[in-house]
């Protein structure tokens, strides 16, 4: 938690310093319209229902949530004779809210995320002595999303690439060994808009997760190894809804539905394999936010916005372990959990095409619901 407060108090003083630093042709609380693109505010279709958001300044700048991206169970991996890995990086459920909106927009980003003490690893019971040690999770996503009818839909493809810096854990009496793939999954995320007015928007669509093939991670405990591979297709149903409080207050929300098709390989010492059933879950994003400043162009920074969210996501099944021989010792399994996490960000608008955000989120519970403790974020989008 003081990791998150010390960045938030930095990037509130970058903020004030912008401020001052574009004091001239300042333009404060201001209207949303002045950063229109010459094109009317909204297409003519009796003033309600479905609109051109393209043309709609107040919607296409509203910045996106950040979200919190790693939900998903604490895969455990442990031996009776030679310790035990937890919070392994396995296939998550598809994130819809993380960097997105509900507003479709035509638009290329790259996210980086880093998830602080993500991974236990534990060789007490081989070194007869307190062996214990915690590392980080990386994740580099690219992504692009594209509009189509009329701005009233998009689609949007992720590809998310993880990196550990786990290196081997040693002890006199073993060695724990983690590898994990940089690439295990792409997703694809359809949305559509539904219903919307001059100052809201709900929309629908569908996130699906296609698995690449090959070990998503695997662990060797001294003598004992085990390897995890996700399969098939997940799909992700979810609703949204964005409105304008306002000339410069917006309020975001999704959600969604995560339903595996297949479960995961399992593949313990001997070559023995088994399966185990990937969890169904359910998570609501609640996204609040205001524009602190908005500057007039030719200034670089044209708009300044904070914002602050809070997601819950809960799986909706028990442990999940699998099944098949050969498991007698080695335990493997996904713990039920119930995650609420604290996000908060602060957006900058460069040229009204680009956006820099930073964010940090900060986890409200602890024991399995408790996945790292601190996850900061860095990303950059472009509208085209």
């Amino acid at each position: 938690m003081r990791r998150v407060l010390q960045l938030t108090l930095v990037l509130t003083l970058v903020a004030l310093g912008t401020d001052v630093l574009y004091a001239q042709g300042f333009n404060r609380f201001g209207s949303f319209n002045s950063f229109s693109s010459g094109t009317s505010s909204f297409s003519d279709r009796g003033g309600s229902g479905f609109q051109s958001f393209s043309r709609r300044t107040r919607f296409s700048r509203m910045p996106r949530m950040y979200g919190d991206s790693l939900r998903t169970a604490k895969a455990t991996f442990s031996d009776d004779f030679s310790g035990a890995v937890s919070g392994l990086p396995i296939r998550a459920p598809v994130a819809i809210a993380d960097n997105t909106s509900p507003i479709p927009q035509h638009r290329v980003y790259f996210l980086f995320q880093n998830f602080h003490n993500a991974i236990d690893s534990d060789l007490s019971s081989i070194s007869g002595s307190a062996r214990t040690r915690t590392d980080d999770l990386n994740r580099y996503t690219l992504g692009v999303e594209r509009t189509f009818i009329d701005d009233l839909a998009s689609i949007e493809f992720r590809l998310p690439l993880t990196g550990t810096s786990v290196p081997n854990m040693n002890d006199t009496a073993g060695t724990a060994v983690i590898e994990t793939a940089v690439l295990s999954s792409i997703t694809a995320v359809l949305k559509g808009v539904l219903w919307s007015d001059v100052d809201s928007v709900f929309v629908g669509g569908v996130g699906i997760d296609f698995a690449i093939g090959g070990s998503d991670v695997q662990v060797n405990l001294g003598p004992a190894n085990a390897s995890l591979e996700s399969n098939g297709v997940d799909f992700a149903p979810y609703i949204g809804y964005a409105t304008s409080l306002g000339e410069n207050a917006f309020l975001q929300s999704f959600l969604s539905v995560n339903l595996p098709t297949s479960s995961d390989d399992v593949i313990v010492t001997g070559g023995l394999e088994n399966k185990i059933r990937r969890q169904e879950t359910l998570t609501a994003n609640l996204s609040g936010g205001m524009w602190l400043a908005r500057f007039s162009e030719p200034a670089m920074v044209t708009g300044i916005a904070a914002l602050l969210e809070l997601h819950y996501t809960t799986s909706l099944g028990g442990t999940e372990r699998p099944t098949g021989d050969g498991l007698a010792s080695f335990d493997i399994h996904y713990s039920r959990f119930n995650t609420l996490n604290l996000t908060t960000g602060l957006h900058f608008e460069i040229n009204t095409a680009t956006a820099v955000r930073f964010g940090a989120v900060a986890p409200l519970r602890d024991g399995s619901d408790r996945q790292f403790d601190v996850e900061l974020q860095a990303s950059l989008n472009h509208y085209l």
